[in-house]
Formats: C-alpha cells, sequence, structure tokens
C-alpha cells in the first residue's frame, strides 16, 4: 500500500490523503484550508498528477474535507465521487455558498484565482456524486459488492457520529484492509449519536487526532457541561448581558440549538420573547437538513424541528452590522474560527469592548484563528479580530465550554486497542496532538508500527546538481528544501514542514571544498546540520588523511553554533564502537572502525553532542550500513555509521529514537536503513 497526505502540514487543513492499494488508486476527502487562500488553500493535489484516480471517498461535508472537491473531480474525471446521501444534500449547498465567498474575497483581497470553482461546475459536480447508504459494501463501480470478493476495490460506509451524514470508511482490496475514521465522536452528542464503528480486524488504521492536545477533564460528562453551560446563560441574562456563541454553520449549530430548545422545555431560563435566538443564514439552511432528515437518520430528538420549534432570528452578511446587541439574546453564529468578514467576526468587534456581554466558546478553534487569539487573550487581553483593524481590548466576559464533536483522545486510544492495527497512520492534528498519539499508541501497542510524516528529513547522497533536485515536487507535498549537491555520488540535503532559515551549503571555515557534504539549517529555534562524511578508503591514506581533517573542520564549525538546541545527523562513516560493529574482531583497525576515526568521532561529540540512538539503547545488534554482497542483510552483518547526534538540551527531550530496517527491505533498497530520534516541545 501506498499513502500519501496531501494536507500541506502537520495541521487541521485542506484534509485530502491518497491511498494507493496494490492496482487500485483513489483520493479520501478533498479540503479546503479554512485559513490560506488561492493555490495554497487546495491540497497537494499535484503531487499525484501523474496518477489516475479511480474513486473519490469523502467522509463528510465540513469545508476542510469536501471543499475542493470540484477541483479534483476537474483534475481526475474519469474518477466515480460516493458520499452518503446527508452529505451530498449538505455538501451542494456548502460548496455553492464558497463559490459566493471566493468571490467577494477576489474584489476584497485580489485573489485573482478565485473562485477555484464556479456555480456551474458544482451543480455538474454534484450530479456525479453517487449516494452510498451505511453498512453496505460497494465497489468502486456504485454496484452492490459480493461479500467474499477479494480482487476487487470495494469500501463500507460506517455512522462517524461526528455530524449528520459523516462516515468512516472501510476498505477492502487484494487481501488487505484500511479504515478511515475521517472524523469521529465516540460519545452521544445532543442530537448525533455515538459512532457505532466496526471492531473487525484491520491491517492499516487511518485516524483523526483533533483532540490529542486536550486530556479529557476528570469527571467531564455531556450533562454536566450542558448543566454548566445553561448557569452561565443564566448568569449572564441576570447582569443584563448579551451572549455570542462562535460556531460551525454544519453540526455545532444545530447542536447549541438543540440543547437552547432543552433549557427552554426544562424551564431552565426565560422562554418565549425574552429569549430570542439569531442564526446565520448558512446556519438556517443546514438546519433545515437537518430537519428534513430527522426521522430518516440515526439521532437524539428524532422528532424536534429546530427551525420551528427553536424559531431563531436570521442575520445575514449586511444585518449583522447593524443587528440589536441586546441583553438576554443570544447569538448562535458562524463561523466558529470567526474567520474576518464572518458574521461571528463581524458581531465580536462590535461586543467585545463592552464589559456587559459575553462569548461562549464552545469547540474546537485553531490556536491561530481570530477565534484561538480571543480565546487565548481572555478578558483584560488585546487581540485584532480582523488585520484590517486594529487590536481592540477585550472587556466582554470570555467562557469556554467542551462539547467538540470529535473523539477525546481517550477513546481513540481505546478504539484503536480493540484490534491492534498492523499500522497506524495519524492525521488531522496539530503537531502536539499527533505527537501525543504518536507516543501514546506506540507505548499502548508497540507492535503496530506508527507512521507520521517527520517534520525534518536529512538526506545523504543525493547525487544529483542543485539545478536537478525536486525541490518543487517536495514543496507539493508540504516540504521546504535545501540542498548541496554535485554530480558525483555525494550530496546532501534538508527537508522540513517549516520554513529553512540562515542556510549554509558548506563548513564555517574558508576551506573551499569541491566535495559536497554538509549542509546546515535553521529550523525554528533548531539548528540542523545533515552531514556525509568521507570514507577514507584505507587506512592511511591520503584519502583516511582528509577524512581526518574533514572532521575537525566539522568539529570547529559546529563548536561555533550559537543554538541551544543543535543537531548533527546523517552519515559519519564510523562505527563508534565495538557494539557497532557485527564482528569487531574481523573489522578490528578496518576503515570505518579503526581508532583515528573513533577518536574523531568522539572528539565531535565531546563539544556537547550525544548519540541520541545510545540514550534509548544502550547495546544490541543496531545496525543501519549492510554491504550489498554475500547476503550482508539477510545474515545481519552490518554496521552503525549513521546517528543523529542532538546537544545537551536538545537530548533531554529526546523521546525515542530507532533504526528503521524496514526501509532496507523494499525493491532496490539503499545499503542505509534510515536513522530517527523524536523530541519532544519543551
Amino acid at each position: 500500500m501506498k499513502f500519501i497526505n496531501l494536507t500541506r502540514r502537520t495541521e487541521i487543513g485542506a484534509n485530502s490523503y491518497y491511498l494507493e492499494i496494490g492496482r487500485h488508486r483513489l483520493l479520501l476527502d478533498c479540503g479546503m484550508h479554512p485559513k490560506n487562500t488561492g493555490e495554497d488553500a487546495l491540497p497537494q493535489l499535484k503531487a499525484i498528477a501523474d496518477r489516475g484516480i479511480e474513486a473519490i471517498l469523502i467522509s463528510h461535508a465540513h469545508q476542510d474535507h469536501i471543499g475542493t472537491l470540484p477541483v479534483a473531480m476537474r483534475r481526475f474525471p474519469r474518477a466515480r465521487v460516493f458520499m452518503t446521501e446527508a452529505t451530498a444534500e449538505i455538501g451542494s449547498v456548502l460548496l455553492h455558498n464558497s463559490v459566493n465567498v471566493m468571490t467577494r474575497q477576489r474584489e476584497e483581497i485580489g485573489e485573482m484565482s478565485y473562485p477555484l470553482f464556479t456555480h456551474r461546475e458544482t451543480d455538474r459536480a454534484s450530479e456525479r456524486w453517487r449516494w452510498c447508504p451505511l453498512r453496505q459494501r460497494v465497489s468502486t463501480a456504485g454496484e452492490r459488492a459480493p461479500q467474499r470478493e477479494k480482487d476487487a476495490l470495494t469500501f463500507e460506509l460506517f455512522d462517524a457520529g461526528h455530524v449528520l451524514g459523516s462516515s468512516g470508511i472501510f476498505l477492502r482490496a487484494e487481501g488487505q484492509t484500511v479504515f478511515y475514521t475521517g472524523d469521529v465522536n465516540f460519545d452521544d452528542q445532543t442530537i448525533m449519536q455515538a459512532a457505532p464503528f466496526p471492531e473487525e480486524n484491520v491491517d492499516i488504521l487511518i485516524m483523526e487526532c483533533t483532540r490529542g492536545d486536550h486530556a479529557k477533564p476528570p469527571g467531564w460528562t455531556r450533562a454536566g457541561e450542558e448543566r454548566r453551560l445553561a448557569e452561565a446563560l443564566e448568569r449572564a441574562f441576570e447582569r443584563g448581558s448579551g451572549v455570542l456563541i462562535p460556531v460551525f454553520a454544519l453540526g455545532k449549530t444545530q447542536e447549541i440549538l438543540a440543547m437552547l430548545y432543552k433549557f427552554r422545555r426544562e424551564s431552565r431560563m426565560y422562554s418565549g420573547p425574552e429569549f430570542p435566538i439569531y442564526i446565520g443564514g448558512l446556519s438556517s439552511k443546514m438546519t433545515g437538513i437537518y430537519d428534513r432528515r430527522a426521522q430518516m437518520t440515526r439521532r437524539q430528538l428524532p422528532r424536534l424541528q429546530l427551525m420551528r420549534e427553536v424559531a431563531p432570528f436570521i442575520l445575514n452578511d449586511e444585518t449583522v452590522r447593524d443587528a440589536p446587541l441586546r441583553a438576554r439574546h443570544v447569538y448562535v453564529l458562524s463561523s466558529g474560527m470567526m474567520i474576518p468578514k464572518t458574521l461571528s467576526n463581524v458581531f465580536a468587534r462590535r461586543l467585545i469592548e463592552n464589559p456587559q456581554h459575553s462569548i461562549f466558546f464552545v469547540g474546537y478553534a485553531n490556536p491561530e484563528s481570530p477565534a484561538g487569539l480571543l480565546r487565548d487573550a481572555g478578558t483584560g487581553g488585546e487581540v485584532a479580530l480582523d488585520p484590517e483593524k486594529p487590536p481592540q481590548r477585550v472587556r466582554c466576559n470570555i467562557e469556554q465550554f467542551q462539547f467538540s464533536a470529535h473523539a477525546t483522545r481517550e477513546a481513540l486510544v481505546a478504539y484503536a486497542k480493540k484490534f491492534a492495527p498492523k499500522k497506524i497512520v495519524l492525521v488531522h492534528g496539530d503537531p502536539p496532538a499527533v505527537e501525543w498519539m504518536r507516543a501514546t499508541l506506540s507505548a499502548a501497542l508497540p507492535a503496530s508500527e506508527m507512521i507520521v510524516p517527520p517534520p525534518v528529513v536529512c538526506l545523504q547522497e543525493t547525487k544529483c546538481p542543485d539545478g536537478q533536485f525536486p525541490a518543487l515536487a517536495l514543496r507539493a507535498v508540504g516540504y521546504y528544501s535545501a540542498c548541496h549537491g554535485e554530480k558525483s555520488y555525494n550530496g546532501v540535503a534538508i527537508l522540513a514542514k517549516a520554513e529553512l532559515r540562515k542556510v549554509r551549503p558548506s563548513l564555517c571555515d574558508e576551506v573551499v571544498d569541491p566535495q559536497a557534504r554538509v549542509i546546515a539549517a535553521t529550523i525554528g529555534d533548531t539548528r540542523v546540520f545533515s552531514i556525509y562524511a568521507p570514507n577514507g578508503q584505507a587506512v592511511g591514506s591520503t584519502a583516511y588523511e582528509y577524512k581526518l581533517l574533514w572532521y575537525r573542520r566539522l568539529r570547529d564549525c559546529v563548536a561555533k553554533e550559537k543554538s541551544r538546541d543543535l543537531v548533527v545527523c546523517g552519515d559519519f562513516n564510523v562505527a563508534p564502537e565495538d557494539t557497532d560493529v557485527y564482528d569487531p574482531d574481523l573489522w578490528h583497525g578496518a576503515i570505518m572502525a579503526s581508532e583515528g576515526e573513533r577518536a574523531a568521532f568522539r572528539e565531535l561529540c565531546e563539544i556537547g553532542l550525544r548519540d541520541t540512538l545510545r540514550i534509548h539503547h544502550k547495546e544490541g545488534e543496531l545496525y543501519s550500513w549492510w554491504d550489498y554482497q554475500m547476503r550482508a542483510f539477510e545474515k545481519n552483518r552490518g554496521l552503525r555509521i549513521d546517528a543523529v547526534l542532538a546537544s545537551d538540551a536538545l537530548a533531554k527531550r529526546c523521546s525515542a529514537a530507532g533504526i528503521d530496517i524496514e526501509m532496507r527491505k523494499g525493491k532496490e533498497p539503499s545499503d542505509h536503513a534510515p536513522v530517527w530520534a523524536e523530541f519532544l516541545d519543551e
């Protein structure tokens, strides 16, 4: 199986995943980034431009999962598109709204590539969508598939409990099984019921990580959180406050409306005209779909008709600017992230400087979004909700509640543990969330392989001049890069999910060295060296003396670095100790194991670098290089000549390190296996 995460970074953005199982190629979701614009709002579809897509499967209709589907359908015109019927109805409305937003942004921000697709294209695209019922095995031809079909690619949708129409996708093809959770919730919400996901064994689990960096509070229950919200509203009403609740138009709006309906029915607070509720135009359309499908879908309160029973007032882009901001009114407005120009953003700027009023956050907000910035600023802080407007002092009351439509991290781990898949691919999460999930699942399921795109990759023996390095292709899959190459077997590079700064394709002395063996760059606060040390050829040779001199130059260069967090990694062409050689007696005094080379390596480490592998693995037959001859790899006759060295400060945060021997088993592999190390944030 081949998997490519087409999301541009480790984040919740333009979510999309390419999957190749045998001869079958498909796309899981095709979202739009909630903050980026233009080409940067798209998934990295260019990375698979030359691959024919058999099918596109959509998990649900949130913008970050369906928002650029018409673009994908244009680029892959033969691909069949599948989703639930509810997702199709919601998705059509949301995509037409997106065209309106992009058309307006073309004028407001000068994004001339907008709209990325038109109303007509959206209509034509939606006519090609195929609706699939839940729990029915379907082929990519759109036909009901036999239960014992082995060769054809089949899929089955399971209710994900996230929003109306959301589904997890179970794939079967050529003896392999893959399950993609999409966005899932294993707890009942006010409307949506908990996901009844399959628990059969699966080879590969592709799992979301949205809440991976937030522990479930002790004693938290949804019923208790609903009571807390009701009590907070009562307090706000008693002091004459109007309350803004930023929400997503799909899902969160309907959940909050259902809660407010329950509060009224239970006589917890003011009813009738004393408790008016306002929502946006798009939210009203989504709520209408929820109402029409109330008794057709698996949900709580199946007879509740929100638009009739709650009877909210409707605001639009014009009326929101002069709508009455009054006491004992509740404004349930999108977007949940409070993106500039949206109803919640415009309305918030009217009330945040007024200590009488309140803003209640009820779900996820990207820390860099206006909602995240406002939430973190809190009462007394200062925030600019719109980059075109000056900052404002936050004087209103700010409160937070947990009504996430995503599964808790504890529930996600418990689900994975039920069947211990061979591989777990972690997606849809910010870096701290993904890292917590990776570390926790690695400890809980040591036999399962965790797959997370590494934030930094260092390459050696790139064997190409700089002009031939595939920088554009790497950028297309989310990596910035810097290279230092030549036509021979030398060459080094650094790839990173974050931008590279202070790139230096040489050692820091004045020596002119024709061999491309080192490149350094700063990534965040960490200085990274990717090195390919000389081989030395034979002890005592001119090449050997060059190697020892090169090591001294490297040591002097690294010693001058001021960064507290420092990494020097790559092919050192030295086995530092006898434990790093399969047969110490045979290799005694030989090239790559001579005392002169080992002394040079030790002197490099003595300036304040630690071998991260030896932090976690004190001994054992751990090798990173095997000769191609004499079946050396099969017999494990190897050397450990590759390493990740880290400064003392960074080494203290090294949570794991290892050698990926599986990579050495592939077709036409390198004679090296990748070495890796993981570090915790401070």
